[in-house]
């Protein structure tokens, strides 16, 4: 568990002594609605997105990242960042412009490097600092940082009309060190910073490809899909289908609310 971050979703906030627990194998009582509501989503356009290659990626060989992008950017690097000046320096007026001027985490992180993708396409970069293992090891502060913090932008040009313009990409990490018991290399959180100075925090959707086509409703498996259901997260029923649900035909959870894509 991070400050301000939570690395696992099996745990959850314990109301009479204010800690985080285990629930692996303990039996949570939610209440269900009676009707799931629908929840306002906020839908932006991006032309860059980057994943993490999860199964190959530690503090030891390097963090692999796949960027897919549609114009020339900049991906930043930024190792065991300061939790607390991260999330000021995130949420000030001027980030931006510390993007700009190489101003941002400067000071609150112990090294950081800059990757230039000058043409569209589909790239897999490796991230390596070399003395993350011995920093992790000498460090006791090491959970009031992130291990990783990545920031995909608009590559900076002498016309930078599209870095002030365009979402900002902004990911924290948790990256696995060698010791035996450290959870695998995930993202911790993504955040999309827009150019009004919003932050929206990104979540994944999942799709039942495996068992039909995934724009394809799981239940009549004709119409196309227009329901995320929540708190799964699975995007699988029609319109038509979803009138006739209280839980998910993937995973059987119940349906507390959802959005329309």
């Amino acid at each position: 568990i991070y400050v301000q971050g939570r690395l696992h979703h099996n745990m959850i906030r314990d109301k009479k002594t204010g800690q985080d627990r285990y629930v692996a194998n303990e039996r949570i009582n939610i209440t269900i609605p009676q009707s799931a509501q629908n929840i306002p989503v906020d839908r932006i356009d991006s032309s860059y997105t980057i994943n993490i290659e999860e199964n190959r990626s530690t503090l030891k060989d390097g963090v692999y990242i796949r960027l897919h992008t549609d114009i020339h950017c900049q991906l930043r690097a930024f190792w065991f960042v300061n939790i607390q000046r991260f999330y000021k320096e995130l949420d000030s007026r001027d980030f931006r412009l510390s993007l700009y001027d190489n101003r941002f985490l400067k000071d609150n992180c112990v090294h950081q490097e800059t990757f230039n993708f000058e043409t569209s396409g589909d790239y897999v970069q490796r991230i390596e600092f070399s003395d993350a293992e011995n920093y992790l090891i000498n460090n006791n502060e090491t959970r009031r940082e992130y291990p990783l913090v990545l920031i995909v932008h608009s590559l900076i040009t002498e016309n930078s009309e599209e870095f002030f313009q365009l979402p900002i990409q902004v990911a924290t990490l948790h990256v696995k060190s060698s010791i035996p018991t450290d959870p695998p290399t995930k993202f911790i959180l993504r955040i999309s910073k827009l150019a009004d100075g919003r932050s929206l925090v990104l979540q994944d959707i999942f799709t039942p490809g495996a068992f039909h086509s995934d724009n394809t409703c799981a239940v009549c498996l004709t119409e196309p899909v227009t329901h995320v259901l929540l708190p799964c997260k699975h995007a699988c029923v029609c319109r038509n289908c979803f009138s006739l649900i209280d839980k998910c035909p993937v995973c059987q959870r119940f349906v507390t609310s959802y959005f329309q894509i």
